[in-house]
């Protein structure tokens, strides 16, 4: 396995740089600058993107050694303007022979506590690097995002960033030398930023404020939909109000 000269971490959030991709792809391509790899970051922020600019991008992912896809996860599933890069890239190689190898990987981070709601979106990037030839290196998926500052260094964040700045650097060190983020680097990104009862506490606080915000704060454990609680849809599928 060769090691890569040229790496492209392609950040693919709708904030840009105002995200915590970007926060993690930077401290990335600090540690693989650090190890003698070229790094260029790129932005795929909106599906919507000009000629131009596709045509730019695609320049920019056919000279690479090491592409690094980093984006937030959406429900399950990768945003759409990394949905719709891939399928354009694709077909973009579709008609190209390249007489080099390239390797490939992906973190997926979620505001979401538990990192495994992200790994149907790594293995979506993984059966992409395997569809066109690209070798891959591996995925790792960050849970409880929101404890990060977004768009900030890691090191802004302190503490909550220590699981993600402690798995990157491992992941750096592999990847500089053509090798597979090792299983422990993934291992520790899936540690929870929080622990999960501070960030569920965390997030019901800030679910009270807004609703106390929104004047809905006496409703807030209301459950319309719910049978047991008296109020489940009515016979004809209109909803009913649950009885005080």
């Amino acid at each position: 396995m060769s090691a890569p000269r040229q790496a492209l971490l392609v950040i693919a959030s709708p904030k840009a740089h105002q995200s915590v991709s970007h926060s993690l792809a930077t401290h990335l391509a600090a540690q693989l600058a650090g190890r003698s790899v070229a790094v260029q970051l790129a932005y795929a922020s909106s599906p919507k993107r000009s000629a131009a600019s596709i045509v730019y991008l695609h320049h920019l992912l056919d000279e690479a050694d090491l592409l690094v896809f980093v984006f937030p996860l959406y429900l399950d599933q990768p945003p759409a303007a990394l949905v719709k890069l891939l399928e354009d890239y694709a077909w973009h190689r579709r008609d190209r022979s390249f007489n080099r190898s390239q390797s490939m990987t992906a973190i997926v981070n979620s505001r979401l506590p538990e990192a495994h709601h992200s790994d149907t979106a790594v293995a979506i990037l993984k059966r992409f690097a395997e569809m066109e030839g690209l070798q891959w290196r591996g995925g790792m998926a960050l849970g409880g995002s929101r404890a990060l500052r977004a768009g900030r260094p890691l090191a802004a964040s302190g503490f909550a960033a220590r699981h993600a700045v402690k798995a990157l650097a491992k992941a750096a060190a592999a990847l500089s030398n053509g090798l597979p983020i090792p299983q422990r680097a993934v291992q520790i990104m899936r540690k929870p930023a929080l622990p999960v009862r501070l960030y569920t506490w965390a997030v019901n606080r800030l679910f009270q404020k807004k609703a106390r915000k929104a004047g809905t704060l006496h409703r807030i454990q209301a459950t319309p939909y719910d049978i047991a609680a008296g109020g489940s849809l009515g016979k004809e599928g209109s909803p009913t109000r649950p009885t005080p």
